[in-house]
């Protein structure tokens, strides 16, 4: 169910980004990735990674959305082609009351924030961790430290639409 929601929503952002750029471009592609590598989802031009997407839902509203070690490096490293998606789906209740199986990606639209800048907001609480990966010499952290992204974060990010129109600006693509 997981994997099928990060799906639709990669899909949904390719068929905009498609939609608003008004010609097809066959070498534009966002593929879901099952294999992790601190990120869901990456934008591809060509065979060419452009842009990468991590996806987190919250679902419970005493909880802040986390990221892992391995998001929170990919995101440091990856600054300004790097985007925390967050879906809030803590007070989801559809009608048929299944809430973790959404079949129709518009239902959650108005849930759904991206923060473009989270790799800059992160990358100061880790470079010297980072720097300390390429020094064998030095005191290193773990592998089990997180990020907590609180909501008030959370709540600057983009929605979709204009997400689109920043990714669209990003890669130089026409409008």
């Amino acid at each position: 169910a997981d994997f099928d929601f990060k799906k639709k929503i990669g899909v949904h952002i390719e068929n905009l980004v498609r939609e608003r750029i008004k010609t097809q471009i066959e070498e534009f592609s966002v593929e879901v990735y099952e294999k992790q590598g601190g990120q869901d989802m990456v934008v591809k031009l060509g065979d060419k990674i452009v842009y990468f997407i991590e996806v987190k839902s919250r679902w419970d509203n005493r909880n802040s959305i986390t990221m892992s070690n391995n998001q929170i490096k990919k995101a440091a490293k990856n600054k300004e082609k790097y985007s925390l998606c967050c879906v809030e789906m803590s007070d989801y209740n559809p009608a048929d009351g299944n809430r973790h199986l959404v079949n129709d990606i518009t239902q959650i639209l108005s849930r759904i924030k991206f923060v473009t800048n989270i790799g800059q907001r992160i990358e100061p609480l880790i470079s010297n961790a980072i720097s300390a990966e390429i020094n064998e010499d030095e005191v290193k952290l773990t592998d089990e430290y997180r990020a907590i992204v609180p909501q008030a974060v959370v709540k600057t990010g983009l929605e979709l639409d204009k997400f689109v129109n920043y990714l669209i600006e990003m890669l130089g693509l026409k409008k």
